[in-house]
């Protein structure tokens, strides 16, 4: 791809446009698309230019960058219990074997999200894990009623 440049004051080269020679487009973001419609804007002059030098070339938006989920806040900690908790004897085995072996975060982190990533967020995860502290603290907690006392009267007196 070739890009096509505008200067503005001779100060700053911007790039609006780039052109795809193989698709025969000219390609820009929707945003400079967008501003190309105002004739007092640099994107307008650039693409004039752009399609003046190449008036065969089809104009396409591309579309904007999504961003990438991160896992910020998952440790090794964190998906030993989730997985103690959502997951198989034999997966908690596996998770056990990748961690004892020193295994790169990374390669841990992987393997998790490959078991549990439908759905999964860090957030959702630290709710079960505390979720399931919280019920096995309950479950350890018993509270002891004492027996009711037997409290003996006296027989009744005539009065």
């Amino acid at each position: 791809m070739s890009n096509i440049t505008t200067s503005t004051n001779n100060t700053r080269t911007a790039t609006y446009f780039t052109f795809d020679h193989f698709g025969k487009k000219i390609v820009g973001s929707e945003q400079n698309f967008k501003m190309s419609g105002n004739p007092n804007k640099p994107q307008y002059a650039a693409l004039m230019a752009a399609m003046e030098a190449h008036p065969n070339y089809e104009l396409s938006a591309v579309a904007p960058k999504v961003k990438k989920q991160t896992y910020a806040g998952l440790t090794c900690d964190l998906m030993r219990e989730y997985v103690q908790i959502k997951g198989t004897p034999a997966q908690l085995k596996e998770l056990d074997n990748l961690i004892d072996n020193n295994e790169a975060y990374p390669t841990i982190k992987s393997w998790f999200l490959d078991y549990f990533k439908c759905g999964f967020t860090v957030e959702k995860a630290k709710s079960v894990v505390a979720h399931h502290k919280l019920n096995a603290r309950k479950a350890k907690v018993r509270v002891k009623v004492a027996p009711a006392a037997v409290v003996e009267m006296p027989a009744a007196a005539n009065f």
